[in-house]
Parts: structure tokens; C-alpha cells; sequence
């Protein structure tokens, strides 16, 4: 099945509730499709040991968002770091095939912090909100090569901590 332009899914959501997160929708794609179950993961004292989740980094930048996709798209990227320019808004989003509200951990060198991911209707994601100038974001720009996203009932993610994710946080500065 071919996944819909991110413009038509933008326009399709942008009555919704979830207008800030329409985009972040909009880039996962429609997730229809199953994903593999969680397989068994090693466990790791220190995330720097466990391997990189697959995949690499994008930077697309529109007059009204900013995004940075990581992984390999199957059929979403597994995480998005979205600016919505105008709102002066982070979104962070995991692709899953699991309702929300889900528990959310995001781990970098400095902090770690549970959150509450709530489900964007239709496209696969669960996502939350943040103010640009959150400390977390912070942290998890500069940290040791990586951070750490953790999604109940999904395998871990370890994403590098590449430019293309800071170049979204400056956008929304």
C-alpha cells in the first residue's frame, strides 16, 4: 500500500485536535500494515554498550516545521523529532502499533524522564509535546553519541545524537 504524501495527511488532520502533531502523523506514514513484534532484547549496563538502532538521519526543513526522521522507514521512521515554527513546539514521536497513552522513557548522559505519549489517531505514532527549552532536549542533543528511547511494548531505541536532531531543536529557538 502506498503511504500518503505528508501534505494530504497534514490537511487531513488539520482540524483536529491533534493539529500539532499532524505532521509528525503525516512523515510516519499510515502504519496499517503490522509491525514485527518486540523480539528479545540483551540487556545492557550501560546503553553506550547495546548497538545502534539501524538506520540514519534526515533533516527536512518547510516554512512551518522542521523535521529530523531517524531509522529506516518500515513503513514509519521509528522516531521524529519535530518544530512546529509557529508554536515554538518540540514533538517527539515513536512509530508503534499500540494505543496510547503509553509510557514513554527517554534516556540520554545526564537525565532520564518517564513521560506520556499519547496515540496520533490513524498513522501509527505516539508522540509528546515539549517546550524547546526543556533540559531534556538538551541532554539528549548532547550526549555520549547517543540516547535512548523507550516505548512499552516496543524494542528499545538507540539513536546517535547527530546535527540533523539539534538543527530541529535550534529551529524552534
Amino acid at each position: 500500500m502506498k503511504a500518503p504524501s505528508p501534505q494530504t495527511l497534514s490537511k487531513a488532520v488539520l482540524g483536529a485536535a491533534l493539529l500539532p502533531l499532524a505532521t509528525l502523523a503525516s512523515v510516519a506514514a499510515c502504519a496499517s500494515e503490522a509491525q514485527p513484534a518486540p523480539s528479545d532484547e540483551g540487556v545492557y549496563e550501560n546503553y553506550l554498550d547495546a548497538p545502534q538502532t539501524p538506520g540514519t538521519w534526515t533533516y527536512e526543513d518547510e516554512p512551518a516545521e522542521s523535521l529530523g526522521l531517524y531509522g529506516i522507514p518500515d513503513p514509519a521512521h521509528p522516531f521524529v523529532i519535530r518544530c512546529d515554527k509557529r508554536a515554538k513546539r518540540i514533538g517527539l514521536a515513536r512509530s508503534t502499533t499500540r494505543e496510547g497513552p503509553l509510557t514513554m522513557v527517554l534516556t540520554a548522559e545526564t537525565t532520564t524522564r518517564q513521560l506520556v505519549a499519547q496515540t496520533v489517531e490513524g498513522y501509527g505514532l505516539v508522540a509528546v509535546d515539549l517546550d524547546p527549552k526543556d533540559p531534556l532536549i538538551d541532554a539528549m542533543a548532547i550526549t555520549k553519541g547517543r540516547f535512548v528511547v523507550e516505548l512499552e511494548g516496543e524494542p528499545t531505541l538507540y539513536i546517535p545524537a547527530w546535527t540533523e536532531f539539534s538543527r530541529v531543536i535550534e529551529d524552534c529557538r
